[in-house]
């Protein structure tokens, strides 16, 4: 850190990293609560944890390795993977004393005081598990969980600009070849008077299970479009 301060200098996801750790050390728990553009609720863990995540009890779960790949998520739990690792290469090995987790609370843009009760609800009954011992809990929903790794958390983009229209709600599974959104050009009613011409379907690759899409209906070609679950597992 001071090497670099000294000759090249830190850029300021680097130097917001450090902040996070320095802040995070006194820490045995980290919880970072986030809002998505229009979102479901789920949970980022990494590998380390993923049993532990087990018990937020979130409908989806999206696991990311034990590597720190410069994510302000990972950078409170990166200085820990380290440790843990070089222990095991001596033959040691230490079982998690610290943990860290992004908790996705859903749409940026609406509130609803209900789900807020079940978010409070997950959290409370991962602190309890973990020995806080509060007295009046409310009640878990319940939910079959289902997770999959980072490599399987994939984005569709615009292909084109246009009005979009979004044709699976987060949370929600879809087939292979089925349609995710429609997009609405008007260039082509222009050249040769056709709607039918400036309609275009976004169809999935693989079944998945949508996570979150655009805010806006209104895209620039090559923009972020919707994300998506895919080969996902049970995680309860």
């Amino acid at each position: 850190y001071m090497e670099l301060r000294k000759t090249r200098g830190l850029s300021d996801n680097l130097k917001l990293n450090l902040i996070l750790q320095k802040l995070a050390a006194p820490a045995d728990i980290v919880l970072d609560l986030h809002t998505g553009p229009c979102a479901t609720r789920y949970l980022y863990s990494s590998e380390l944890l993923a049993e532990s995540s087990k018990q937020f009890k979130m409908p989806f779960t999206l696991i990311y390795p034990n590597i720190f790949s410069g994510a302000m998520d990972e950078a409170s739990q990166a200085p820990w993977w380290r440790l843990t690792s070089a222990l095991e290469e001596v033959g040691k090995r230490l079982p998690p004393v610290f943990e860290s987790y992004t908790i996705e609370l859903g749409s940026q843009e609406r509130l609803s005081l209900e789900e807020a009760e079940q978010d409070a609800a997950r959290i409370l009954h991962y602190l309890n598990y973990k020995g806080l011992a509060f007295k009046s809990s409310p009640t878990v929903p319940s939910a079959d969980g289902l997770a999959c790794y980072l490599k399987d958390y994939k984005s569709y983009y615009a292909p084109r600009g246009g009005l979009y229209q979004f044709m699976v709600a987060p949370g929600q599974k879809f087939a292979k070849n089925q349609v995710l959104a429609r997009s609405l050009n008007l260039d082509n009613l222009e050249r040769n008077g056709k709607l039918d011409d400036c309609l275009f379907e976004v169809t999935a690759a693989e079944e998945g299970i949508v996570i979150n899409h655009s805010v806006s209906a209104i895209l620039s070609e090559g923009s972020e479009l919707v994300e998506v679950m895919e080969n996902s597992f049970a995680h309860s």
